[in-house]
Parts: structure tokens; C-alpha cells; sequence
């Protein structure tokens, strides 16, 4: 059975955010029977139990934080700045943990105890629990969830690629890759901006690369840039050619925006299309500038697919790809998409001349027959 990456990126959320409970758990015992030993007032015994009650304290409160952040979180958080996010979610945190820990003191006090659930509460030594460890605990989940949100926060705002590209120097001298490139354009932005105006304009903007994002993502895709209403993508050689995931990538966000078509309708009265033209080839790739720095891709290669992109128009296709770029998927696609050669074209600004080819599903076609 094949797992989606949408499931498997909740998982690996849940993964790290158990693991960052459970860690932490581990910490506070720790800390807790050094300070009982430095003291010789011993708080907990040093035995598999405590060890085993702090992990299933972890285990809990970080499945019930992993509920929020893959079901909650992305449906009211998202649009937020980044204090706001990070308070919002810490906070939502703490009371998921709340919750899961008192939830397990409830269940584990009741069979320690062997009263019912109703009663465990006036228990003399839950009391104690609540009025000093409960407290001390919840803090803690506070903190783990401060530094957790940091974290997931910094990362979606570089992309989770691009920052471990910064953290581990990956460009920090220049290097030649073999990348593909797509560039994504709104059809006829101009007009669009003109009757929406800049604030409306602006919302649509969010809304789509918002909508598109899970496909770029599912396909393996790292958005280089915004430029205005186009989105600029990029993949290693290996994932761009796999399954023709810079392919599939464009024709899942036309999907993406057919399925908020009422919502588009509603909101700003028609329903958005892109273009996009798509390129292989060798660039270089490194970090530049020092107020602030990027890392960029230089070559030959971005600047033909922004050409490609711009022949749509001309051509009156909503996808064009270079022969280059197709020589490379051209097994991959059969049965899954149909070409059609546009012809041995001479960009503008560009000298000689690129073999450009357009792709439809095979679904399409067969759904307009």
C-alpha cells in the first residue's frame, strides 16, 4: 500500500511533536531526582515506572497536540502573522496538553486508587497533584510548545527546503545543479487587477498560492519565488522527471482551483487559470547579498522557461514544456498525457532556436470526445 505525502508529512508532524513531548518528559524526570538527590529528598523513585508514566504523559499529550496541529491549526491560524501564530498556537497547545494530562490522571488515579472517576478529583493526593506537579507540568508543555511553534513558524516561512539549504550552508558556495523550472502565470492578471483592485487583488493572490501549494508540495516541488501573480517552481533533476512530477504538478493545481470553484465564484466573480512554461536544464545556484540573502539560481535554464511561459500566449496553450524537458519524461507520460509539438521556435531574446511541445491529459481529451 502506497502512503500519500500529505500522510506522510502529518505523520512525520506527529512523529516530531510526540518526540518533543516525550523528550521533554524524560528532561523533567530527570532534573526532578537529580534535584530530590542533591537534596536526599527524594520526589520520585528511581524506577522503569516513572520513566514509563512520563512517556505515556508524552505519548498522550503529544497525539492530542497532533490532532490540533494537522485538523486545526490550518483551518483558523493560517492567515495570522507570526506573533499572533506563535501565541495562538502555543496557547492551543497548552490547553491540548491540559487536557491529555488530566485526562490520564483521571484514568491512572482511578485504577491506583480504585475509586471512580466522578470522586478522583477529591482525592486528597490528586489535589496535592494539581495545586504543585500539575502546575510545574503544564509550564513546561509551555515551553516545549513556545520552542516546537518557533520552529514549524521558521521553517514555513523560508520553506522547510530552502532552511535546511541555509542551515546546513548547502549553497554558501556556489555550485552547478540540474534543476527543472516552472513558471506560473495568472491569465490575463492585468485585467483581473484593474476590475478587483489592489486589496481584492491582493486576497485572490493569498487564496491561490494558498489552494496551490498542496500540489506543488505532493509533487515534490519547492517554490523558489513570488514574483507579483507568478509563482516560480523548481525541482532537482531526479524529482522533477519522477512520475513527471513537474508535469502532474501543473495539472493538480488546475484541479485544486476547480475544486474551489464556487468559492472563487463567490468571492471575486470568476475562476482564476494559470499558464506555465517549463524548462530543464544546468544553473547555478548559491547564496547572495548581505543585508539580506537569498539563495538564487543563475543560468540560461530560468531565463528560457520564463521565455516558455510567456509563448503560452502566443501559442494559445495553457502549458508548453521544452523538448529538453520532455526528452526526459517521455516514457513516464504515455498513457497518462498527450503531446503535441508547437514547433522549432525562436524565443525572444534568445539566439537559437527550442523544440516546444504542449500537454493535455489523456482524461481531457477524452472528456471533450
Amino acid at each position: 500500500m502506497t502512503i500519500s505525502r500529505k500522510a506522510f508529512r502529518n505523520f512525520q508532524t506527529s512523529f516530531q511533536i510526540i518526540t518533543g513531548f516525550v523528550l521533554a518528559g524524560y528532561t523533567y524526570l530527570t532534573v526532578i531526582l537529580a534535584v530530590g538527590e542533591a537534596f536526599n529528598q527524594p520526589i520520585y523513585p528511581f524506577t522503569w515506572f516513572s520513566y514509563f508514566r512520563v512517556t505515556i504523559i508524552g505519548i498522550l499529550v503529544g497525539c492530542s497536540v497532533s490532532i490540533a496541529e494537522v485538523v486545526v491549526f490550518p483551518r483558523i491560524i493560517y492567515r495570522f502573522n507570526f506573533v499572533i501564530s506563535l501565541i495562538l498556537r502555543s496557547l492551543l497547545y497548552l490547553v491540548f496538553a491540559a487536557i491529555a494530562v488530566l485526562l490520564f490522571t483521571i484514568i491512572y488515579h482511578t485504577i491506583y486508587l480504585g475509586i471512580s472517576p466522578i470522586d478522583v478529583f477529591e482525592s486528597e493526593m490528586v489535589q496535592v497533584f494539581l495545586k504543585g506537579e500539575f502546575l510545574v507540568i503544564l509550564l513546561l508543555c509551555l515551553i516545549v510548545a513556545f520552542i516546537i511553534n518557533t520552529a514549524r513558524l521558521t521553517v514555513n516561512r523560508f520553506g522547510e527546503t530552502v532552511f535546511w539549504d541555509y542551515i546546513t550552508g548547502r549553497y554558501h558556495f556556489p555550485r552547478e545543479e540540474e534543476r527543472v523550472f516552472m513558471f506560473l502565470d495568472l491569465d490575463d492578471s492585468t485585467a483581473i487587477a484593474e476590475r478587483l483592485g489592489h486589496h481584492k487583488y491582493h486576497h485572490l493572490l493569498n487564496d491561490l498560492f494558498k489552494d496551490i501549494s498542496e500540489a506543488i508540495w505532493h509533487n515534490m516541488g519547492e517554490i523558489y519565488q513570488y514574483v507579483g501573480d507568478e509563482v516560480v517552481i523548481t525541482w532537482t533533476l531526479d524529482h522533477g522527471l519522477k512520475h513527471a512530477n513537474a508535469v502532474q504538478c501543473f495539472f493538480e493545481i488546475q484541479e485544486a482551483i476547480l475544486q474551489r470553484e464556487k468559492c472563487y465564484r463567490k468571492r471575486y466573480g470568476f475562476v482564476p487559470h494559470f499558464k506555465a512554461g517549463l524548462h530543464a536544464g544546468k544553473v547555478i545556484a548559491g547564496e547572495v547579498g548581505e543585508l539580506k540573502t537569498e539563495i538564487v539560481f543563475h543560468g540560461d535554464t530560468v531565463n528560457t522557461a520564463s521565455r516558455i511561459r510567456s509563448a503560452c500566449a502566443i501559442f494559445h496553450r495553457d502549458i508548453l514544456v521544452s523538448a529538453d524537458l520532455l526528452k526526459g519524461i517521455k516514457t513516464t507520460i504515455i498513457g497518462h498525457y498527450m503531446t503535441e509539438f508547437i514547433g522549432h521556435i525562436k524565443l525572444k531574446g534568445k539566439e537559437q532556436e527550442i523544440g516546444l511541445y504542449s500537454i493535455a491529459e489523456v482524461k481531457q481529451l477524452s472528456d471533450v470526445v
